[in-house]
């Protein structure tokens, strides 16, 4: 009895032992969660505080820029000569590209019909493997066919004259007939049968390069000198710009006007402190929010900064032109400001070669006037670079913009019936397309890609029609596809002058050229097939070449120790892999690499 007393009384006072433990505990959790509470909140308040300094301090930093810039414009604008616009090197193209590809005599190559063995090492392929391709082309049967009528032709023609054994030497040279038609149509009745499911008997010849060059590559878009947080404003409204096909909203303050008093150098530096009040950093904000939300790239973003000025400033005059000027330069890009008589010119740096618009250079920049009534004109320019300013690149990443389908459009391969595809694009991706200025930077095309409609349409059949195939007649469909699909014309039949298509384009226009042809061979073979393609830039022509993951025989070239085979979109009457242009045999080509285009 006594035993369980003295056992009631320990239990007893244990539990009042943890109770006091616990509320002990419970308090300092509490005590503690305030100090820590206390101390977040400092912190935080801490952090909030800097950043805000940081702000202050980068606004400050900003608006001095502005008024330094400002102090400079007002400096007299020294005359300066401008190079005229450029054209992109052009040499004359045959109409017909059988001349360069097939030589002055139909199917020189020996390779023209595949064999159907597979492909073999180059030093079991027999020399005598060019008299036989000839052949066919020396036997014509119309000359064995004169026994329906007795009588013999009273005026034959002195060329194909028939003989009972023809000479192959004379025949050949007399048939040129099929390259003086001065249009050629690469679409002729279809093949009845596909092609070999084998690599061709071609032998391995490797040729020469000229050069090699890659695509410059770029961190990112150029940014602001200092981050810009738009302000709610009292009494704005809200103005919608449209851009090709496109609604842009933007808020306008009422009763804020911009005037010049002329375009003295005195003027357009007083017009630059007022747009450097804090009202106008909203619409900084809100073009620089719309790149982002819409994926301009910079020359998208050089259009819509236009569009949105000459709303505000009532039309295309000289305030916005300075107005222009203003955004470009609060974004971080590079501009220079001209002066022809009473007008103002923007003129946008760029370290690209762009053709067809005039510029003068300073400090390593072309800086281009893309207003062609005045692109070729002297003019009086300010100097003055703005800090941390950098120039613009045609690098292209696809705006997204509304659809408004085009007409639709069938296009089918030859020797693949399979290989149907019919497409409608976006009209309003193809007036981008067209205001964009002209370049020989051909990977920019490549790296373009199709437009994520058009895959849609075009991926899923290709993707049929080389399911479970080999690399390399894969790669075959896909040449043949191109090669006897699309219509081919120059650009100077089509244009009137050079101009390199983007891959939407391709299948816009009635009639593509080499360059178009082989940027979209590129970006079909590297989407669907993942394979590494370079463009092979000869003279008046460009071609392809793709690595294999497997030893194939043809025509190849060596870059960065990794053989890449010859493969030629413009063959218009089919060709595949490994098979060279007669023209392009002896000739070294430069080397185009399609590189990322900005760095990761």
């Amino acid at each position: 009895m006594i035993l369980n007393e003295v056992c009631m009384k320990r239990l007893t006072m244990t539990m009042l032992a943890m109770a006091m433990a616990a509320t002990l505990t419970a308090q300092v959790d509490e005590d503690w969660s305030k100090t820590v509470k206390n101390s977040n909140q400092n912190a935080y308040d801490e952090y909030e505080k800097f950043k805000q300094q940081s702000i202050d301090n980068y606004q400050d930093f900003r608006r001095k820029a502005n008024a330094d810039y400002a102090k400079f414009l007002e400096e007299t604008w020294k005359l300066f000569n401008m190079s005229p616009p450029e054209e992109i090197p052009w040499q004359p193209k045959p109409e017909d590209p059988r001349l360069i590809f097939e030589g002055p005599n139909p199917s020189p190559d020996p390779t023209l019909e595949p064999d159907l063995e597979p492909n073999l090492d180059p030093e079991s392929t027999p020399e005598p493997m060019p008299e036989p391709g000839p052949e066919p082309e020396l036997t014509p049967e119309p000359n064995l066919e004169p026994e329906p009528t007795p009588e013999p032709d009273p005026e034959p023609e002195p060329t194909p004259e028939p003989n009972p054994v023809p000479e192959p030497t004379p025949e050949l040279k007399s048939v040129p007939d099929p390259i003086a038609v001065p249009k050629f149509d690469p679409k002729p009745e279809p093949r009845t049968e596909p092609r070999p499911t084998h690599a061709p008997r071609i032998p391995s010849r490797e040729i020469e390069l000229e050069g090699i060059k890659s695509t410059p590559k770029f961190l990112k878009q150029p940014e602001p000198l200092a981050p810009i947080r738009p302000k709610p404003m009292p009494a704005a409204t809200v103005q919608t710009v449209y851009l090709y096909g496109s609604s842009f909203m933007f808020h306008f303050q009422k009763g804020r006007t911009l005037k010049l008093a002329d375009n003295s150098e005195k003027s357009v530096a007083n017009m630059w402190r007022k747009l450097s009040d804090e009202y106008y950093d909203n619409i900084v904000g809100e073009c620089l929010q719309q790149r982002t939300e819409r994926s301009l790239c910079d020359w998208a973003y050089i259009q819509l900064t236009e569009t949105v000025a000459q709303e505000y400033c009532g039309g295309k005059n000289n305030e916005a032109i300075v107005m222009q000027a203003y955004l470009l330069t609060q974004s971080g890009y590079q501009i220079r400001f001209g002066r022809l008589d009473t007008k103002l010119v923007l003129l946008i740096g760029s370290t690209e070669e762009i053709f067809g618009y005039g510029y003068f250079e300073q400090a390593g920049s072309k800086f281009y006037v893309f207003d062609t009534l005045v692109s070729n004109k002297n003019m009086h320019v300010s100097k003055q670079a703005f800090p941390n300013e950098r120039p613009f690149t045609l690098a292209l990443t696809q705006p997204k913009l509304p659809i408004n389908r085009t007409e639709k459009r069938t296009i089918e391969s030859r020797h693949y019936p399979d290989v149907k595809v019919t497409v409608e694009l976006n009209a309003n991706l193809i007036d981008f397309y067209d205001s964009y200025p002209r370049s020989s930077m051909w990977s920019y095309y490549a790296k373009a890609s199709l437009s994520d409609q058009l895959k849609e349409q075009l991926y899923p059949m290709l993707r049929k029609a080389i399911e479970g195939k080999r690399e390399y007649d894969a790669v075959n469909i896909i040449l043949d596809f191109i090669q006897t699909g699309f219509n081919y014309e120059t650009d100077q039949r089509q244009f009137g002058y050079e101009r390199p298509l983007f891959p939407d384009e391709t299948f816009y226009y009635p009639s593509c050229d080499c360059e178009d042809r082989a940027v979209l061979f590129a970006c079909i073979v590297r989407d669907l097939l993942q394979l590494d393609v370079v463009l092979l830039h000869y003279p008046a022509h460009l071609s392809t070449a793709v690595h294999f993951n497997e030893d194939l025989g043809g025509t190849f070239i060596d870059v960065d120790g990794k053989n890449y085979l010859v493969c030629e979109p413009t063959y218009l009457t089919g060709a595949p892999a490994g098979r060279c242009g007669y023209a392009f045999r002896d000739k070294k080509p430069i080397v185009v690499k399609i590189d990322e285009l900005y760095a990761k």
